[in-house]
């Protein structure tokens, strides 16, 4: 079996690739344990019900007006906290990582969810603690955009 270069392993080993679990992967799609036919839903898939879906109450509302008291205590608090999805493979969009796209204005992605987040937490006087959670394939790109962006003013720690 086709070993990887160890140049590639320890690309992997810096990201928590898993030998053993690996191992156990390979030799489960080898003896056919793990394929396309074991991989699919089997059974029917149902889009939720009404009643598993509310929307938010409207503007103005009593209900309304609770939820954005109970946001705004929390975040006071600091009980509240962003994490920003930001793995991927950069398929869609060509290789290039979708985060660090300027999307409006010269702005990126990334910075428009961070800002948003930071607005949020100056408006009311508290504090969002933002994670980025990036995969190997958008970890070096999104860590030199946030460099060069001086990290849009988020404080760290």
């Amino acid at each position: 079996m086709k070993q990887l270069a160890s140049a590639d392993l320890a690309f992997l080993h810096r990201f928590g690739f898993d030998d053993a679990l690996f191992a156990t992967w390979r030799e489960g799609v080898r003896t056919k344990r793990m394929s396309v036919v074991n991989n699919r839903v089997t059974e029917r898939l149902l889009a939720p019900s009404a009643d598993q879906i509310r929307d938010l109450p409207r503007q103005g509302t009593a209900e309304r007006t609770e939820l954005d008291r109970l946001g705004t205590e929390a975040i006071r608090r600091g009980e509240l906290g962003l994490v920003i999805l930001n793995g991927g493979m950069a398929t869609r969009f060509g290789g290039v990582v979708k985060g660090v796209v300027e999307v409006f204005g010269g702005h990126s992605f990334l910075e428009l969810k961070i800002r948003d987040a930071m607005f949020a937490a100056t408006r009311i006087g508290g504090r969002i603690p933002i994670w980025l959670m990036n995969s190997f394939a958008t970890d070096e790109a999104t860590k030199a955009h946030l460099e060069d962006h001086r990290d849009f003013g988020v404080r760290k720690g």
